[in-house]
This record gives C-alpha cells, structure tokens and sequence, in this order.
C-alpha cells in the first residue's frame, strides 16, 4: 500500500499523509445474508432515486405531504434552478453509499446515506489487488461479484450523460487538490476510469458551457464527476465564472 501511494490525510497537510492500513482478515458474510442485504441496498438506492426526481420534477411528494416541503426548499444542497431538467439516462442518482452497523439482533441497519460524494470506494479497488494476491486461494469461492466490473459500469454510465451530444464525451474528475483527505482516491479513481484530473482552477464557464482550460486553448467538458462535498467548497476550489 505504502509503494502505491495508498494514503489519507486527516488533518489537511498534504505533507504528513497516513498509509492506508488494510486487514488481512476480512469481514466475511455469509452468502444468504449478503443476498439479503444486496437486495435491501438495491431497494433503497432506487428509493433514493425516484425521491430525487420527484424533487426536481413534479414534486408531488411536497405537495401531498409526504416530505414537509421547508425541509428541502431550505437545504442549501437543493438546486431551485435544477427543478425540470430532465438528465439522460434511467437514473439521477449515479452514486449511492450506506452506513451500516449490527443491531443488537445480529441484523444490518442503516444509519446513514450518502448521496453527494461518497468516498472509500477507489480505496477498496487499490486494496482488492494486494489481497487477493495474498489470500486468493483461500477466498477464491467466497468472492462476492466484479467489483472493478462495477467501475467499468459506473464509466459507461457517466458517459451516457452525453450520449446525446456526442459519442467520446470529455469526463473529468473534480477534485480541491492535495488538501484534500481524500486526494489519494480522486487521483486513483480518475486514473482507473480513463478521466482527466481536475480542479476548480482547469475549468472555465463560458455561455453556459464548462470548459477544460489547456495549452492548447479550451475543450468543452461534457460531464463533470465531482468527488468532494459540496457544502464544504472554499473559494479555492470554485470554478471561475465568465461570460
């Protein structure tokens, strides 16, 4: 992990990284329970999705009742001007990640979703590769799915955003830079998927289009993959306006 750069930083000084530990022993489930427990998350994300469609669509759950309607027009997080932008594709909601603890029952509860920017994800693609190199042969039948064919999925996905303008669409990944505590994983997961690194400073807003500033002058960016929570933005990490 330390030759791969594997690191987190928890105190914002990009010169005093912490290693990414990993556990030999890993948190093993037996194969009813992790069917349950992948049927129940499936139900949840999709949940979650139509929730936020209805949000910037016809709002019918506000108007009904179901969701008191102040709690999300005064969320700094809800986009008034988003509200009837239809997206491409099957869903609005591309990334969905829950925290999950045992109740005193043995059974799994939820206890928080993550919608904006989960992290953790490209932590577990570097660290698949140094644990099966060590215990493949002891947990070769008790792998549970692809998990890079996860991400493969997750690029073409994100690539489907614009489909409808263009067939090799320019993705990038937003990240604040080094400060970040999760820089590592911005860095890892840009690279893995074929996307370019940004950050706040590379881009420029022009007549209502994102451009990727170069030495070659401006690329229009077609998806924009922003890894950072947005509720924390400085004015460092803001993409510069113009026009």
């Amino acid at each position: 992990m330390r030759d791969d750069g594997a690191t987190y930083n928890l105190n914002g000084d990009p010169l005093s990284p912490n290693v990414w530990s990993l556990d030999i022993i890993p948190n093993l489930l037996a194969e009813d329970e992790w069917l349950t427990l992948e049927r129940g998350l499936a139900q949840r994300s999709l949940l979650f999705d139509l929730i936020l469609k209805d949000f910037y669509g016809e709002q019918r759950l506000l108007k009904e009742g179901v969701i008191p309607s102040e709690i999300v027009f005064s969320h700094p997080g809800f986009l008034r001007q988003c509200h009837g932008i239809r997206l491409p594709g099957a869903h609005n909601l591309i990334f969905h990640a829950v925290d999950l603890v045992r109740g005193g029952d043995g059974q799994f509860v939820a206890i928080g979703d993550r919608t904006q920017a989960p992290s953790g994800t490209g932590y577990v693609l570097e660290t698949e590769s140094p644990f099966l190199a060590c215990c493949r042969r002891c947990f070769a039948t008790a792998m549970s799915g692809d998990f890079p064919a996860s991400f493969t999925h997750c690029g073409h996905t994100l690539a489907g955003l614009a489909s409808h303008k263009t067939e090799t669409p320019r993705i990038v990944v937003l990240t604040p830079g080094a400060y970040s505590s999760t820089y590592f994983e911005h860095a890892y997961l840009a690279n893995y998927l074929g996307f370019q690194l940004v950050q706040g400073g590379d881009l420029t807003v022009r007549n209502g289009r994102v451009w990727l500033k170069s030495l070659n002058g401006l690329s229009e960016v077609d998806v924009i993959l922003r890894v950072w929570m947005i509720l924390i933005a400085t004015k460092r990490n803001c993409v510069p306006t113009r026009g």
